[in-house]
Formats: C-alpha cells, structure tokens, sequence
C-alpha cells in the first residue's frame, strides 16, 4: 500500500494479527451466542459476516447457520481466515465462503442472506457521511425481507469516560507498540496512531485507525434511511439494555418489507 491509501487498507495488514492477538476464539464465541440469543439462527439462516477480518467470528458462525459468507478488504486478513477455516470448512462442508470486497459496493445478490453482521467496531470508517450511508443500503439490499441486521459499534459516553491517549505494550516477538489515541467532538471521529518498533526492523513503522463514532439517534436515522428498523439496542453481548454505563452499542434491526 502507498501512503496515499486510505487508513483502512493499510491498518489491516498482518502486523494488525499480533497487535490483536488477544482478540480469540472465546471473544468471538460470545458475539455469535449474543446473535443466537437475540435472532436465532438454525440450519436455513444465510449469514453475512461483514468486515470478517481473519474469520474468527466466521469458525464460530458456520456450525450454526445453513451458510456462513465472510466479507473483507484485506487480502492478509483473507489468507489467514483461509487457513484458518479449513478445519472449520471439513467440519461443516462447503457451507463456509469468503469474499474480498469494498462494503460500499458488495458484490452479493440482492435478498441473499437472513442475517448480515457487523462486528468489532466495523462501521465508520469513511470521511464521506454519504460512504458510510453507503454500507448500510447495501446491507439493506443483500438482506432478504425482515432480515436481521447486528451492529456492534462504539458507545460514545464509554468511550469518553475511558479514552487513554497513550499506552505502550510489548508483544509476543519482542515488537513494542505505541498506541496514541484522541477523540475529535467536532468531527466525531475516534483517531489512533499505531507505532510498531521491531526489534529486526531498522525503524518503526506507523498506521492510524479512524473511525466515526455515532450517537444512538444518528444511527436510528441512517438505518431508517436505507430501509432498516432498529429493533432494539444492547449495551454488550450479554444481552443488556444499553445505558449511559455500558461500554458497547449494539444495534438489532431489521429490513422493512
């Protein structure tokens, strides 16, 4: 990638898999038994894994649905979720398929899926208002009538309360990274400089993440926008109301017929 791509195609490269190594299994488990809980998924559900990363969510996914479908931009993130799926795959067949794609302009079929989910913070990572309205009427369009729609973003009061401008840690390899983070009020976007200092390398090297944070009303009007209806909203993946103390925002909606 050349410095003048966008944030997001240089983020997700493989340094991305160590610097969220922490991220496992068990995390993933508990986002699918929260989508189990509040959809329900049986062995006809057509599910839609968007931004699905190295597939972690997808392992869990695919024994419970009819097909499991992983959406991503980054091609390191895709060959890791490869490899990584191919026990997954045997176990459950051909119901397991991945896709390199942009989410403003997915190359899916119309009605094709039950369910399309939108995890670890995977919404707002476009500049243009307009991009990000973008994601959620092509959601729209790939669900079928009624569909459900699960989206796991920010919370903004929890994000204020525990913004920590800059930690430092070292990772498994000997690799130090120095995260700095801010939060833009006027342009509502969370902002985190990643500098990764190798120890085999001869300098460090340097990424940001950028994401738009949306308050519970901006979201409402967005979905309704492209056709969506928020159902109800989660404060984590135990299924809790959400408040002023929860730390995630968790939106159910569905397509409007």
């Amino acid at each position: 990638m050349t410095p003048d791509s966008p944030w997001f195609a240089r983020a997700f490269e493989r340094a991305y898999l160590q610097l969220y190594a922490h991220r496992d299994a068990s995390d993933a488990a508990r986002a699918i038994d929260f989508a189990v809980a509040v959809v329900g998924l049986d062995d006809r559900t057509r599910a839609l894994d968007l931004a699905c990363g190295a597939g972690r969510h997808l392992a869990v996914l695919a024994p419970k649905v009819g097909r499991a479908v992983g959406l991503d931009f980054s091609m390191d993130l895709l060959e890791r979720a490869r490899s990584d799926l191919k026990g997954a795959r045997t176990a459950v067949g051909a119901r397991i398929g991945l896709v390199r794609a942009d989410m403003r302009r997915l190359p899916l079929a119309d009605a094709a899926f039950d369910l399309v989910l939108n995890l670890f913070t995977s919404f707002g990572y476009f500049e243009a208002e307009a991009e990000n309205r973008a994601v959620l009427a092509e959601v729209a369009r790939v669900l079928a009538p009624e569909g459900r729609f699960v989206l796991d973003h920010i919370h903004p009061p929890h994000l204020e309360r525990t913004l920590v401008p800059e930690s430092r840690r070292e990772l498994d390899g000997g690799a130090i990274v120095v995260e700095r983070r801010s939060f833009d009020r006027r342009t509502r976007r969370i902002e985190k400089e990643v500098v990764w200092l190798d120890p085999g390398e001869p300098g460090p090297t340097s990424w940001t993440e950028s994401v738009r944070v949306f308050d519970p009303e901006e979201l409402d009007s967005m979905l309704a926008s492209a056709g969506l209806r928020a159902i109800q909203r989660y404060g984590d993946f135990d299924a809790s109301p959400l408040s002023d103390a929860s730390p995630r925002q968790i939106v159910l909606a569905a397509r409007e017929r």
